[in-house]
């Protein structure tokens, strides 16, 4: 906050963090990208602060959150060997195979036959009268 010259005390902080914390709660998109944005934008609102200026402090706030925690996994998932293949289900596995095995992986067989419903003949005239 001192970085983008915000004068707020201590406790906008903390409103901030408690907002931010309550919007992200429902996911609306991977990473919470914007639903994040907006929370800062709301927040800051209570300070007098542009709508602007809370959009790149929110910017710089999430990348500073997000990309530790994902430059820190990606090392470890690296440095480990692990692979996200190793934890994929038998099933997967035969189904994955079987979908590169068809010529054309989606096609009107995969789909359900509608059951034969009889129909109610509609009221009003018919051909007979």
């Amino acid at each position: 906050m001192h970085a983008f010259q915000f004068e707020l005390p201590f406790w906008g902080a903390l409103i901030i963090l408690i907002v931010n914390t309550i919007v992200i709660m429902v996911p609306i998109s991977p990473g919470n990208l914007g639903t994040f944005q907006v929370a800062c934008i709301f927040g800051l609102s209570f300070f007098g602060i542009p709508k602007e200026s809370a959009l790149s402090f929110s910017l710089v706030l999430h990348a500073a959150e997000t990309l530790p925690v994902l430059a820190l996994g990606l090392y470890y998932s690296l440095s480990t060997h692990v692979r996200l293949k190793e934890y994929q289900t038998p099933e997967v596995l035969r189904e994955r195979e079987y979908l590169a095995t068809r010529e054309y992986p989606f096609d009107a067989s995969d789909t359900a036959e509608p059951p034969d419903i009889p129909r109610k003949p509609a009221d009003g005239p018919t051909e007979e009268s």
